[in-house]
């Protein structure tokens, strides 16, 4: 079993609970209010295997907040673990040659769309700048 504080020796990011003052669940709308028992923000793939490591061997309910825009609360979760991509895995890097952008799970469109636009390129998208890229394209950016 991976304790609480094994994860924090070891995990690079950020880990914050309720009463912390970096606490913080970004919500799109007030119907998806859930107070998570821990935000973790990674920094690298390590520290992502770490936190899936500890919510599992702590059975609680995860959640993996990427542009945070969703109306039904998949962002978060109640006394769980939210994995949140948007502090330290928000890169955009344009191939501009291939014509190709490589985003990371926290990147919002406004980032998309800002670095393809040097290159006279365009994401196929939607353009609603604070949504993430993720539920764009997961999504298809339609989202009621």
């Amino acid at each position: 079993m991976v304790s609480y504080e094994d994860l924090k020796a070891t995990f690079g990011g950020l880990i914050t609970q309720p009463g912390d003052e970096d606490y913080s669940i970004t919500r799109f709308s007030s119907t998806d209010h859930k107070e998570a028992r821990y935000v973790m923000f990674p920094r690298d793939a390590h520290d992502v295997s770490l936190a899936l490591r500890f919510t599992v061997s702590q059975k609680l309910d995860l959640a993996i907040a990427g542009g945070k825009h969703g109306s039904f609360g998949q962002a978060s979760t109640q006394g769980g673990v939210v994995i949140d991509m948007s502090k330290f895995f928000n890169n955009v890097v344009v191939d501009a040659e291939n014509k190709v952008a490589f985003v990371q799970g926290g990147t919002k469109m406004g980032s998309l769309v800002k670095e393809t636009s040097k290159y006279g390129l365009s994401a196929v998208a939607g353009h609603c700048t604070e949504v993430g890229v993720v539920g764009h394209l997961i999504g298809g950016g339609y989202g009621f």
